[in-house]
């Protein structure tokens, strides 16, 4: 462990020694084993969630193409700047024949 992370660790577990009512801290990993012991036994609560089946990822896919693609597409914000810079992207790389002024 690197010397800037054993100071990290060492701030955490001085300020994390005691309860308090005036914050919670939340910790998430992929890898909570990998925690420090001392890390481990200032938790109190341990919540696990397992990854989500084909039916549930199908659904959060779906959820985040039709919030975040499907509809800005359609939205009217999304057609009027196509409208205002359609022009002006199919025009941009017209190039006036010379002699023509």
């Amino acid at each position: 462990m690197s010397e800037d992370t054993r100071a990290a660790l060492n701030a955490f577990l001085f300020r994390t020694g005691e309860q308090s009512r005036r914050f919670m801290l939340v910790v998430a990993s992929n890898q909570p084993e990998q925690f420090d012991w001392a890390v481990n036994d200032r938790l109190d609560q341990l919540v696990g969630f397992e990854l989500p089946g084909r039916e549930e990822r199908e659904r959060i896919l779906l959820q985040y193409f039709e919030e975040h693609i499907a509809k800005p597409a359609t939205s009217g914000e999304f057609l009027r700047q196509a409208l205002l810079c359609g022009p002006v992207i199919s025009t941009y790389h017209y190039q006036v024949p010379e002699g023509s002024d």
